[in-house]
């Protein structure tokens, strides 16, 4: 019997405890792009054009930044207003969506698990396996609401057009968002020795993972939102000079409550292997298996403000019949010249799937609980092969092939949509009329699974060969290419695609029709999931290993690279089979870890770095969209750096000075030794997500087990 635990416990890393927040800001108003900006003091942007105040007097820019100490319009008038046309505030506000905004939630989090295993007989051994994990993270990631929209009409618009104003919340109060996860898994078994030469076990897994979140989208009432745009409370005036009274429009809670989402799983599984024959002295095993497994996600609510969604309850059952036949044909003793070692690997896999789901429900908060959910159930069905070889012509090298095909079905979170309606702008950019979705109207968003979808199906093809050269003792390497072949593979359909060729998309946007024949505003937009009609994966892994015992100590130096060659994806009709490796939504050409490890009398000193190469700013989708050069534009160069991140680390085993503590060790180490920031990428983030905003760390762990 084993037992171990584990807590974390993290601290918040918030915008105002490093530059990167700033620093992206301030580098995409240097571009000469900066779309709807949250700053120090109110900006206020127009979508349609240079803004004109009520007066006929034209600004001559889309946008102004409140000016410092402006105590609004009916003290100062609008000619400060006027004088800082074209200004944009970029500076942290003093509130949750400035400083306070979270970059990482504080976390705790804590695991345990149990292992037992007992010998019933000669025979029979038994096992259990029990897991628990539970996660609450706590931050202000979700900012509270920031921006007010005018129409022209409202007595609080100094201006004639639409525009927003993206105001600091100095003063408000909000709740800190709240995500909560747990899972518990326990799994028992039984191993039969059948023979000196078989064996069989039966294994029962039971899995239940449930989450929940808690924030604040708009932590103000509605009344708040109505005294604003009636000019009762001015929102055009330097607010942390000026703030806002929030005292009777704040709400007490969260207004977003999403979950429990509950999962259930279920896995009995039944295996068999053993020696069926031989050839030429070498034994040819084979493995069966029978296999149920079960998931049912359970029904679920999310609330926004007074409006309910209800998820239906789903679930997919799979009934697996799967055999693997092994001949190891050739080995040392009975190779030739060029065979040393020679074995053949086939298999095969018949899979039934039943897969039950429907459409989520919008309604209201107090309604009648709704029945109706559109229900659907799909069954599926389809078998598929693995055929491999290994080919070793010496000791010093070997040579292995393998192709094998496969099937997968939609999960039961892709099957139904959820269709929500908005009367405000959301919605992705529209560039035929030049306008975010929502601007001109009230559209219908649909996003979410498909009920549509059909199972992708794939071929994979991969050979490669691995160098163990007896006069060097210690060094291995290895290369392998892959590739894989996709057909219907299930992804999202990114919005830039449907503007691109709304003629090919006719079924996933619907327009106004307009007197005078030009494009009406988008009453109807489609983006739930979709069957890519075909997907293509090339890469090339190399790894090289390298250990030697020294006078000092064992030191071992590992070398790890994936180059991908091509990541080919062709979405509809018309669309090119683009490659999309080292674009936004593509992988990069390179990726690479290098490490040096020093072991000596239970102390493990280890050196690892991260590489990342350069990729470009545009979308893999269309690099030629308005989207992508709008990215250009934003970044201000064509790609994002490459970036190269150090870590060092020593582990030492305890028992080596105290041997009551049995198996404890203590680590230690600094991660990003050298404090190197992530590089500028112009999205909400401001930097690379391939690198941590939390630059520099230092960790120190204790760990310990009992047996």
């Amino acid at each position: 019997m084993s037992f171990s635990a584990a807590i974390k416990e993290q601290r918040p890393l918030y915008a105002k405890d490093n530059s990167l927040t700033l620093d992206a800001r301030s580098r995409a108003l240097a571009n000469g792009f900066v779309l709807f900006p949250a700053g120090q003091f109110t900006n206020i942007t127009s979508l349609n054009g240079p803004l004109v105040l009520d007066d006929g007097t034209e600004v001559g820019s889309d946008r102004i930044a409140i000016p410092r100490g402006y105590a609004g319009r009916d003290v100062d008038g609008l000619g400060p207003l006027v004088a800082n046309a074209g200004q944009v505030s970029v500076g942290l506000s003093d509130d949750a969506s400035g400083r306070y905004r979270s970059i990482f939630a504080q976390e705790t989090a804590w695991s345990t698990n149990l292992n037992v295993r007992h010998q019933l007989s000669n025979r029979i051994d038994m096992l259990v396996d029990l897991s628990i994990f539970d996660t609450t993270s706590i931050g202000t990631d979700r900012a509270p609401y920031r921006s007010a929209f005018f129409f022209p009409d409202d007595e609080g618009n100094p201006f004639q057009q639409f525009v927003f104003a993206h105001i600091p919340s100095v003063g408000l109060r909000v709740k800190p968002s709240r995500f909560e996860s747990q899972t518990f898994t326990v799994s028992s078994g039984l191993i039969y020795r059948l023979s000196k030469k078989w064996s069989g076990t039966l294994d029962y897994t039971f899995g239940r993972s449930t989450n929940r979140q808690r924030y604040t989208g708009t932590p103000l009432s509605n009344e708040f939102f109505i005294d604003v745009a009636s000019g009762d409370i001015d929102v055009f005036r330097d607010l942390n000079k000026f703030p806002i009274d929030f005292s009777g429009y704040e709400r007490p809670d969260w207004d977003i409550l999403a979950g429990p989402y509950t999962t259930l799983q279920h896995t009995l599984t039944g295996r068999v292997s053993g020696e069926i024959a031989r050839i030429w002295g070498r034994p040819v095993t084979m493995t069966a298996l029978l296999e149920h497994r079960a998931e049912v996600a359970k029904k679920s609510e999310t609330t926004i403000h007074s409006d309910l969604t209800t998820f239906p309850r789903r679930s997919q059952s799979v009934d697996s019949v799967y055999t693997e036949l092994r001949l190891p044909l050739v080995d040392s003793s009975n190779g030739g010249s060029f065979i040393y070692e020679f074995d053949l690997q086939g298999a095969l896999r018949f899979d039934r799937y039943r897969t039950t789901g429907g459409d989520p429900v919008n309604t209201i908060v107090g309604s009648p609980e709704p029945s109706d959910f559109s229900m659907s159930t799909s069954r599926k069905e389809a078998g598929s092969f693995t055929l491999a070889a290994r080919w070793a012509p010496s000791a010093d090298a070997a040579f292995r092939l393998s192709y094998s095909t496969g099937f997968l079905p939609p999960a039961i979170e892709q099957i139904g949509s959820l269709v929500s309606s908005y009367d405000f702008p959301i919605g992705p950019f529209d560039p035929v009329r030049e306008e975010f979705v929502g601007t001109s109207g009230p559209f219908d968003y649909v996003t979410g699974g498909n009920r549509s979808l059909r199972p992708e199906r794939s071929k994979s093809l991969s050979f490669g060969v691995v160098i163990t050269p007896r006069v060097v003792e210690g060094l291995r390497l290895s290369v392998d290419y892959t590739q894989i072949k996709k057909r219907d593979e299930i992804t999202i359909l990114d919005p830039s695609l449907i503007f691109a060729d709304e003629e090919l998309y006719s079924d996933r946007i619907v327009r106004e029709i307009t007197g005078d024949g030009g494009p009406g505003r988008v009453t109807l937009l489609d983006t739930s999931l979709i069957n890519a009609l075909r997907a293509r994966v090339k890469a090339i892994d190399v790894q090289a290993d390298y250990s030697l015992e020294t006078g000092v100590g064992k030191v071992s130096l590992r070398a790890v690279g994936s180059r991908s060659i091509g990541f080919k994806r062709q979405t509809g009709i018309g669309e090119q089979f683009r490659d999309r490796t080292g674009y936004i939504g593509g992988p990069l050409k390179w990726q690479a870890n290098l490490g040096a490890l020093w072991e000596i009398s239970g102390l493990r000193v280890s050196w690892d770095s991260q590489f990342y190469s350069s990729y470009s700013v545009r979308n893999g989708a269309d690099p030629e969209s308005f989207d992508s050069d709008l990215n250009v534009v934003r970044q201000g160069a064509e790609r994002v750096s490459s970036q190269t991140y150090h870590d060092l680390s020593a582990t030492f085993g305890l028992n080596r000075v105290w041997r009551t503590l049995g198996n404890s060790e203590i680590a230690m180490g600094v991660q990003n030794i050298f404090d190197k920031k992530p590089p500028f990428r112009a999205d909400i983030n401001g930097y690379s997500t391939y690198g941590d905003p939390r630059l520099r760390r230092i960790f120190l762990v204790l760990r310990t087990s009992f047996e």
